[in-house]
């Protein structure tokens, strides 16, 4: 989950930098979105990830040298690569809150924390 986590974290950070926003969402999809498996995904996210990876892809190459990611990207409208960009810091926060919720899902009752909880009320 921590590998998915990054990816995301990293390809939201491509997004907050410098240059035409398209040109970041092509570079945060080959280098970070592209590189995590569906399967690596956790269940409850899987959906929305594959979705996303979609969204980059669902147009075909017109062009010598363009691929699907360029193809999607060229045809967009602005407000759209905007709205992808927001899709993918979503699912950032979402995949971050999931892991918090698994990591804090996994704290016995015998954390010190807990019970110092417990003995207070």
């Amino acid at each position: 989950m921590s590998h998915i986590c990054e990816h995301l974290q990293h390809a939201a950070l491509v997004l907050t930098g410098c240059g035409p926003l398209k040109d970041r969402l092509a570079t945060a999809y080959r280098a970070h979105l592209a590189r995590v498996e569906i399967a690596d995904v956790p269940f409850e996210l899987q959906q929305d990830f594959a979705q996303l990876r979609q969204a980059f892809t669902h147009e075909r190459p017109l062009f010598r040298g363009e691929d699907a990611v360029l193809a999607t990207l060229r045809k967009m409208s602005n407000r759209e690569a905007h709205a992808l960009a927001e899709r993918v810091t979503l699912l950032f926060c979402t995949s971050c809150s999931a892991q918090f919720r698994a990591r804090n899902g996994a704290i016995s009752t015998a954390s010190p924390v807990v019970q110092l909880f417990a003995t207070e009320h």
